[in-house]
């Protein structure tokens, strides 16, 4: 955008000299009806520059006809009928820049209207409604991306999995509404927990939440892992009828892999997934690793 403004703000300067060289190239050629290659002119800058580089080229314009139709010898004294041309141009070409001018302002209108709903389709697509947080959606995206960097590079991807402990019985307690607003916290505590660039925090399904940490070695996992359920737990959202304790709690299990040429990232999930069943069997509110997988000679 920044250069686009830098390129608009040399319209006008553009239209002065484009339209003094014109009307200059005009007389010297004696062109019967210069009016109608002027008026290209105007019509030209007023759509690229606005309303102010059309009033340059049409004050121009202008200014030459009562010139350019004036009787020989007699500056501005017309004939009856070159004073009904420079009338006629006097009158024609301001309103004709403000309809163009109108014009742009208009397409200028719907195209940052388009750019506003393409943004908010391009969000809604790849963020979750309610946190705000990416979606599975983008989660795949993503973690194929890195899986084949990973792949080319030879370096560690880890995923987390993070689900609320005994949800169900929260929203059962509470209400959906204390529901949707606990998902929101465990959203934001993720994001905090994951400031990389590289870094990708996704609402996978229902209370379930995923990670996806490029580069990143089963200690390096391991630590963001239990700040993230740390995180959770010092939230100190009520939650009395827990079978973990009197606070809202999450269960994480990760799994990190160097993947092999040909391999799927289905693995690791999987990894993380089976990981994420032995914390919770193991009571919940805890962090557990899967399998760490290096490529297979």
């Amino acid at each position: 955008m920044s250069g686009k403004h830098s390129i608009k703000k040399y319209v006008p300067i553009t239209s002065f000299i484009s339209t003094v060289i014109t009307i200059i190239v005009l007389y010297l050629t004696k062109i019967p009806n210069p009016n109608i290659i002027l008026i290209t002119l105007i019509v030209y800058f007023t759509f690229l520059g606005g309303y102010i580089s059309g009033a340059i080229s049409c004050l121009l314009t202008i200014t030459y006809s009562l010139v350019f139709f004036s009787s020989s010898g007699h500056l501005l004294m017309y004939s009856p009928n070159n004073w009904k041309r420079v009338l006629i141009s006097c009158i024609f070409i301001p309103i004709m820049i403000l309809i163009v001018g109108s014009l742009k302002n208009d397409l200028l209108k719907k195209t940052r209207d388009l750019e506003l709903i393409n943004e908010t389709l391009s969000f809604s697509s790849n963020h979750d409604f309610l946190t705000g947080i990416h979606n599975r959606r983008y989660f795949d995206e993503a973690i194929t991306k890195e899986w084949f960097r990973a792949i080319r590079d030879q370096k560690p991807v880890s995923i987390i999995m993070v689900d609320i402990d005994y949800f169900k019985k929260f929203n059962d307690t509470y209400g959906h509404n204390t529901g949707d607003y606990c998902l929101k916290e465990v959203a934001k505590a993720l994001i905090k927990e994951t400031k990389r660039a590289g870094d990708v925090s996704a609402r996978f399904g229902g209370e379930e939440f995923a990670v996806i940490l490029p580069n990143t070695n089963l200690e390096g996992a391991r630590y963001i892992a239990e700040n993230i359920r740390k995180s959770v737990e010092d939230l100190k959202i009520r939650f009395e009828s827990s079978l973990v304790c009197d606070y809202l709690t999450v269960s994480v299990g990760l799994a990190t892999m160097v993947p092999a040429k040909n391999s799927s990232y289905f693995e690791l999930l999987n990894n993380a997934d089976a990981a994420l069943y032995i914390a919770k069997e193991n009571g919940r509110n805890r962090v557990e690793m899967g399998s760490t997988m290096f490529p297979r000679l």
